[in-house]
């Protein structure tokens, strides 16, 4: 730790050396000294620290209110926007419309604007606003005239 220079004895710096060290060598506190300090630190974070108050349960309710809320609009629009289940078949293709002038809805309440060349599906329901012409899957073509409801039920059946 030291060095030796020429003025010091070699004996003087192992004494200043073990000097030293039992000074800064890290003493240990008893277990009473320890149990005294614990319990002064307890009582100065009780102080400075409150307890924590418990919530009653009815707030808690509005946790399972709200996931069950959430829960019900996710159920809602998967039912709105999904297809119906089942098999479908082709009714025909749009050939002529023009734009924005007929929609299709598809479930519960899923709409989308036809253009030309859209396939038809059974299981929709086909509503007009201006005339279009469809070519049926079977063969032959479907005039639909303005504010028209066309509810497409098989590959060859449809009912106004």
């Amino acid at each position: 730790m030291s060095e030796h220079d020429e003025r010091g004895s070699p004996e003087k710096d192992v004494r200043v050396e073990r000097a030293l060290s039992d000074v800064l060598r890290p003493r240990t506190l008893g277990p009473g000294a320890l149990a005294r300090i614990r319990a002064r630190v307890e009582n100065e974070w009780r102080a400075n620290n409150p307890a924590v108050v418990v919530q009653p349960r009815a707030s808690h309710w509005g946790r399972w209110l709200s996931l069950a809320a959430a829960l019900l609009l996710v159920t809602f629009g998967a039912v709105s926007f999904w297809k119906p289940a089942g098999a479908t078949f082709e009714f025909g293709t749009v050939v002529r419309l023009d734009v924005g002038m007929a929609d299709e809805r598809v479930g519960f309440m899923h709409v989308e604007p036809l253009k030309s060349g859209d396939v038809l599906e059974t299981g929709a329901v086909v509503r007009t606003r201006g005339p279009v012409l469809i070519a049926l899957a079977e063969g032959g073509t479907l005039r639909m005239a303005a504010d028209t409801a066309l509810e497409l039920t098989g590959p060859t059946r449809g009912l106004l």
